[in-house]
């Protein structure tokens, strides 16, 4: 289980260090001629994002608490370790594709507010989701 706890905390670093490397590149990004973003893109991305932050949450609770029981599955058991790494990746995952619609949006609009409002709780929630 150590050994377990330590590769999540590399991936997790490793995928944590996408969101300054991808503020870098925003902010390196020449700027052009600002373009009024799609209101449709933004809405459905938007809504998606909320969603998948949200569903994070409660894929946490729903597999990590309820089941990873002693009744169900046992903590140190290998399908508990299974459970365990594929529900962190799949949620890591998730906070991470919300950044991506705010770089999407960023480079068809040139918006650097759009993007923060993505990149931002995309990254709260990444580091409430830390490996523990």
């Amino acid at each position: 289980m150590k050994v377990t706890i330590v590769i999540l905390w590399i991936v997790w670093a490793l995928l944590f260090l996408a969101w300054p490397a991808d503020l870098l590149i925003v902010y390196l990004q020449e700027p052009g001629e600002p373009v009024p973003p799609d209101r449709n893109l933004t809405g459905i991305l938007g809504l998606i994002g909320f969603l998948s932050l949200a569903f994070t949450f409660v894929l946490k609770w729903l597999l990590l608490r309820f089941v990873i029981h002693p009744k169900r599955v046992a903590i140190p058991s290998p399908g508990a370790i299974a459970i365990f790494i594929i529900t962190s990746f799949t949620i890591w995952g998730l906070t991470k594709s919300v950044e991506t619609y705010g770089l999407v949006l960023f480079f068809s609009s040139e918006s650097m507010t759009l993007y923060l409002a993505f990149w931002i709780p995309s990254l709260l929630v990444m580091l409430i989701h830390m490996p523990f």
